[in-house]
């Protein structure tokens, strides 16, 4: 059995009952629903509050020159905020109306019965801008897990909506690892030369909500670390994401790694059989993500170019798609951490 620990006195754990101005919770789900998942949460949460306790991810040890601890950024309160406050992104600002949530967005997968996570994590894995790829494969381990958040599965981060309803979920099943893959499209050196084709105000908007995109990822990596979790966020080497002031911050924090490693190495083939190297990032408070992808390196003679199209697939959506190694090498590093608590 692996448990986390109880709160530190000036850290709040669990996050407190978001309250609206009359007092009420602002985020209830309707009893009627069919996949009333949130209720069902709470349930199992208080059922867990028995369990033992032990050491938080990562805390009380140097790894290298990065000293992985609890990450507590000044001035910032992580609790999720209810709809008369309003969310707030950079340099974007949406107010939230003040309405009924019924039932929470995103792909929830059927489960299977599951090992124990560590007191206080509910599920072991969470995906963000992703279908179901990682969830899958935790479940097949025994692992709980149960969200996928991604547009083709309904759940919209254009939507203030969707995104509380994500936060909620986020907050009340607690994994243990996040990961976070949002769409690069507006960050490659590709999109910024065919920059003159596209329509100057379509373009504009477009770029507009990928920085949002990526603000909320920086903003959800923040609150794992923050409640002592993992997050890992992914996009490619050359993005020019990784320089945004939010993405920037996120990589200041303490006990975060920058990793770069080629696909190539994980499996990633064109239909044609040859390998594409798609040398690719991940921002990651995990030790052992760290560890395991920084080993490699590229050992092929040549390449497919992620450009154009081969056997009439269109080969930067082809690439989009992570190898099964990579996936089963993500789950792998969770379950160490796991061992290492």
């Amino acid at each position: 059995m692996f448990a986390l620990p109880p709160p530190d006195e000036d850290v709040d754990w669990l996050v407190s009952p978001v309250l609206n101005r009359k007092g009420k919770k602002s985020l209830p789900v309707s009893d009627s629903s069919s996949s009333n998942v949130l209720a069902a949460l709470s349930k199992r949460q208080k059922k867990q509050k028995s369990h033992s306790q032990s050491r938080l991810p990562g805390r009380g040890g140097d790894v290298g020159e990065v000293n992985h601890g609890l990450v507590a950024v000044d001035g910032c309160d992580w609790e999720l905020p209810c709809p008369d406050d309003g969310m707030i992104f950079e340099e974007d600002i949406v107010i939230l109306e003040d309405e009924v949530i019924k039932e929470p967005m995103g792909r929830m997968v059927q489960q299977v019965p599951h090992v124990s996570t560590p007191a206080g994590c509910q599920e072991m894995l969470m995906e963000f801008f992703s279908p179901p790829r990682i969830v899958p494969v935790c479940q097949s381990r025994g692992w709980p897990a149960s969200c996928s958040w991604d547009i083709t599965h309904g759940w919209d981060a254009n939507n203030p909506h969707d995104r509380q309803r994500s936060f909620q979920a986020l907050d009340e099943l607690d994994p243990l690892m996040t990961t976070l893959s949002p769409e690069c499209t507006m960050f490659s050196v590709m999109q910024n030369c065919n920059k003159k084709k596209v329509d100057p105000r379509v373009f504009a908007r477009r770029l507009a909500e990928a920085v949002q995109h990526m603000n909320l990822c920086a903003d959800i990596c923040k609150r794992r670390a923050h409640r002592g979790r993992y997050y890992l966020l992914e996009h490619p080497s050359g993005a020019s994401s990784w320089h945004l002031p939010s993405i920037e911050e996120a990589r200041s924090m303490l006990g975060a790694y920058l990793v770069s490693f080629p696909q190539c190495q994980y499996g990633l083939k064109a239909p044609n059989g040859k390998p594409m190297r798609k040398l690719t990032r991940f921002l990651t408070n995990s030790r052992h993500v760290a560890e395991e992808f920084s080993k490699k390196k590229c050992t092929c003679a040549e390449h497919q170019p992620i450009e154009g199209s081969c056997q009439g697939h269109k080969l930067s959506k082809w690439a989009q798609v992570y190898p099964q190694p990579l996936i089963n090498a993500i789950v792998d590093c969770c379950e160490r951490e796991l061992r290492d608590q």
